[in-house]
């Protein structure tokens, strides 16, 4: 009786070797890495979304810097004319002085608001590629999935990558297909946002 249940228990853990040993195997082959690689950054550089949103952020900026350029030159103008108007003797020092003291707060406040402009391009900017990494990364899920792929790189942490296996062509043609461009709207910079801006002050 007693050789009897310890044929049992001896065949008992022999099945469950059995299976153990299966069950890893299997789960060993589920778990084969099938690699691809994308090139996220040059796929969202290159894309039209992007081309078209820098080139409205450049045309913006250039708006914006002739503004404050005009600016510019008139506070410069109204400086010289206290100036001319203190050598001619029509004002005194004094009056002078405060023309002076304004003209420099005023340049203070322009360089903040430059600041501030800037700041929101960069900005507007950074939230559209967020945006469209967020797509991007919806897209290569797509393809991972068509090409049977279980783990996507980036081409920034692969050292070699053999043909066929870069899938940041295909990936470019449908972020271009799904996002042809990017229209958006950059606000101008509010009196608190252009307040909190700091300049030096040394020049």
């Amino acid at each position: 009786m007693l050789r009897l249940v310890a044929n049992v228990r001896l065949a008992a853990v022999a099945l469950l070797t059995s299976l153990s040993l299966i069950l890893g195997s299997t789960a060993q082959a589920q778990m084969t890495p099938v690699l691809a690689v994308v090139d996220m950054d040059l796929v969202v550089r290159e894309s039209n979304a992007v081309r078209t949103l820098e080139s409205q952020l450049l045309a913006l900026q250039q708006r914006w810097e002739a503004e404050l350029t005009d600016v510019n030159k008139q506070l410069a103008a109204t400086l010289r004319g206290a100036q001319e108007q203190l050598n001619n003797g029509d004002i005194k020092q004094e009056d002078f002085r405060k023309v002076q003291v304004q003209t420099q707060r005023d340049l203070q406040a322009l360089r903040q608001e430059a600041n501030a402009r800037q700041r929101k391009l960069i900005q507007t900017r950074r939230l559209a590629e967020t945006e469209l990494r967020r797509i991007l990364e919806e897209i290569v899920i797509g393809l991972a999935s068509e090409t049977g792929a279980n783990m996507v790189l980036n081409f920034s942490a692969v050292v070699i990558s053999a043909e066929g296996f870069d899938l940041s062509v295909e990936a470019l043609r449908r972020l271009n297909s799904d996002v042809p461009e990017l229209n958006l709207t950059v606000s101008e910079p509010t009196a608190e946002e252009i307040a909190a801006e700091t300049v030096d002050t040394s020049n």
